[in-house]
């Protein structure tokens, strides 16, 4: 989110476009989509050591349950594992989420 109005807000799409939509319209569930142009690497802890799960295409959403320290908790349709932050678009690489 850009910018809060009274009900509206202001989004961003992952290419960049921007535009003011009502907050009533809006999920309060925290998502992100994989970026880049490989599929990315979905681990069973949040290190470099981890041990892959399996592997999320670019354009690919999931449900965020947590993130920190450059990592996040990602849920895609009930498999859930670690991703660095840096492979996501909507989520902040300093963000924290319980």
């Amino acid at each position: 989110m850009i910018a809060i109005h009274k009900e509206w807000r202001k989004i961003a799409d992952p290419d960049g476009t921007e535009g003011w939509m009502q907050a009533n319209l809006m999920s309060s569930t925290r998502t992100a989509i994989v970026r880049g142009t490989t599929p990315i690497a979905i681990l069973d802890r949040p290190s470099e050591s981890g041990r892959l799960q399996w592997r999320a295409a670019p354009g690919v959403v999931g449900r965020l349950s947590q993130c920190g320290n450059g990592w996040c908790k990602m849920d895609i349709k009930g498999q859930a594992g670690f991703v660095r932050v840096d492979a996501l678009w909507g989520v902040d690489a300093d963000e924290a989420l319980p």
